[in-house]
């Protein structure tokens, strides 16, 4: 979805408001997916090294 919004905002016919509002949404959507990614690699992190401790 965040694909198809950004080439809507590039390619099609829109206000500079509704562009302003995709532009927006999109940051915000990108801010609450990096924020996703670095919990899952914490995640990770505490798999691997409970791991580590369990053969050492």
């Amino acid at each position: 979805m965040a694909n198809s919004e950004f080439l809507r905002a590039k390619t099609e016919s829109m206000s500079e408001n509704e562009r302003k509002e995709v532009e927006k949404n999109l940051i915000e959507y990108c801010k609450l997916d990096t924020y996703a990614m670095i919990l899952i690699l914490r995640k990770i992190k505490g798999w691997i090294e409970a791991d580590y401790k369990k053969r050492t």
